[in-house]
């Protein structure tokens, strides 16, 4: 089983040769053994086919909601050594780039008070199988 030279090797030049194309991976390429350079070789192939960063290929994002948007903008206008704009609500951990680490979304959902998680949308994929500490976040989704 598996995919033969000639067939990798055709793929490659046609990739190659596309004038739009893009490699795209993300938990599959970074959750397995090897996965930090698989996810490296996604961006080298992207950049050395001139397909990082253009219409048609691989883009930078902009962040997804409004409220790490509005991170960028605080940190503007935040003193030269302020590092962090804001903090987790249950253990205060900092945010980077209007993110949390998503080891935190148990206790922010277990934890009631002001500004407690209480519903979660996601797509393709199941964060109870994929994030670290999964018994606490299955726990979490049961408490509330």
């Amino acid at each position: 089983m598996g995919v033969d030279a000639a067939t990798i090797t055709r793929i490659a030049r046609e990739f190659a040769a596309a004038d739009k194309a893009l490699v795209y991976g993300r938990i599959g390429t970074c959750t397995v053994s090897f996965g930090t350079t698989a996810s490296w070789l996604v961006d080298v192939v992207n950049t050395i086919t001139g397909n990082l960063d253009r219409e048609g290929g691989v883009m930078f994002t902009n962040a997804c909601c409004r409220r790490a948007n509005n991170a960028w903008r605080k940190r503007e206008q935040a003193k030269a050594s302020q590092l962090v704009a804001d903090y987790s609500r249950v253990r205060k951990f900092p945010e980077a780039l209007g993110e949390y680490p998503v080891s935190v979304l148990a206790e922010e959902i277990a934890t009631p008070g002001e500004g407690q998680i209480k519903a979660l949308i996601t797509a393709g994929g199941n964060p109870v199988l994929s994030t670290p500490n999964t018994l606490a976040l299955e726990e979490s989704n049961e408490v509330a």
